[in-house]
């Protein structure tokens, strides 16, 4: 009989081979098949985060929402104060955010942070709100990213005092947010939609640094740097400036200098980042209309792309860009907004107009790309969500 040592030097070779026989693996929460919860802002005047828990079809059921002590908003309509918008009423990618067992989540008409846990380890669905909602020196934040590697959660404000503001937090709740990184948007309080704005703030996919995708005439990537003790360093960078198309939502992919992006004038890029540049990967989508979230999976190595004013999904590899599957939806919705993804299952936002009500529409990747099934739609009326919800993050 072989020695322990001897078989571990005649299976090395073979375990290698069998390892590098894999692809890459990218992306979301993607290690259990199957997620916990999914959480959504409400941004109501009385501002809620929305909680569904994930049954182990990996489908949804009703759950609850909890107050997060602050007010929700909405940015204008062609610069019409009097006019929100709506659906899409952040015009933003991450409104809540997830880090372990915690829930963050913007209020944009009180320029605060709520910090929620996941206090129930058989149901994540239900969340409890530690402490009292951060201050933030900004004026109207619409997104949120999450490290729990450090231990922050920094802002994207979109507002009159437009920029990045990081806060650091503990199993206790939110501590004090540091001073504004500004963007110079020009921009009104609430917003204009017609001009500048802040897309997604999230952590790169190390989590060392802080990067913020801007949209409009001269949009651009910034990115700051994680410092000594999780401070961020007030000086930044831009490795992508004066771009010409529309860089909105974005999800870095953990483990990787890569960051995927929706870009509504050819449907998303894939960035390779590392601070100061970045080169560029364009995902062109025919036909798209208003593609402005992503997401991506670990399991299949694909990113997804929704669409406001088309009602499909859109299914690309992360290395080539190339477009793997397109699934055209009839459940009646116009389009889908925020989407994320928990180990096989994607869930996507539609928030409502008015007429329509708001649903979570559910599919399958089984874990392999090419492969999407939509398997629930579900109706949020029920929950009491208007068509001001926006944002779409999960627990895995």
């Amino acid at each position: 009989m072989l020695s322990n040592v001897a078989a571990a030097v005649l299976l090395a070779p073979l375990l290698s081979s069998v390892a590098n026989a894999f692809p890459p693996s990218y992306g979301g929460s993607g290690k259990n098949s199957v997620g916990k919860a999914i959480y959504i802002l409400g941004n109501d005047a009385d501002n809620t985060v929305i909680s569904l828990p994930i049954k182990s079809d990996g489908t949804v059921s009703h759950g609850s929402k909890t107050s997060t002590g602050g007010q929700g908003s909405n940015i204008a309509t062609n610069g019409d104060t009097a006019m929100s918008q709506a659906p899409d009423s952040l015009g933003s990618q991450g409104a809540v955010a997830v880090s372990g067992k915690y829930v963050f989540a913007v209020n944009a008409g009180s320029n605060s942070l709520s910090m929620f846990e996941a206090y129930d380890e058989r149901d994540s669905s239900k969340l409890r709100l530690l402490g009292k909602p951060a201050h933030l020196p900004g004026e109207f934040p619409v997104t949120v990213g999450a490290s729990e590697k450090h231990q922050l959660a920094c802002v994207g404000f979109s507002g009159a005092k437009a920029g990045v503001s990081c806060v650091p937090y503990s199993g206790r709740g939110l501590g004090h947010a540091d001073a504004l990184r500004p963007f110079d948007l020009g921009q009104t309080t609430p917003p204009n939609s017609t001009l500048n704005l802040v897309g997604s703030t999230i952590f790169s996919g190390n989590e060392d640094y802080v990067y913020t995708t801007v949209r409009g005439t001269n949009g651009f990537l910034s990115s700051f740097p994680v410092e000594f003790f999780g401070k961020v360093s007030e000086k930044g960078a831009r490795p992508i400036t004066n771009f010409k198309r529309t860089l909105f939502g974005a999800e870095s992919l953990p483990g990787t200098d890569k960051v995927v992006v929706a870009d509504t004038v050819i449907g998303a890029d894939i960035l390779t980042v590392d601070h100061q540049k970045a080169s560029i990967e364009e995902v062109t989508i025919s036909g798209q209309k208003a593609t402005c979230w992503v997401t991506a999976s670990e399991k299949t190595g694909s990113g997804y792309a929704t669409d406001a004013g088309v009602n499909r999904l859109v299914e690309f590899d992360l290395d080539s860009g190339k477009i793997i599957k397109i699934l055209n939806l009839n459940n009646g919705n116009p389009g889908m907004f925020d989407a994320a993804v928990a180990g096989n299952y994607i869930y996507a936002l539609y928030a409502g107009n008015g007429t329509l009500p708001g649903t979570v529409t559910v599919f399958d990747t089984k874990g392999q790309k090419g492969y999407l099934k939509q398997v629930q739609v579900y109706n949020l009326e029920g929950m009491g969500v208007t068509p001001n919800a926006i944002g779409m993050a999960v627990m895995a």
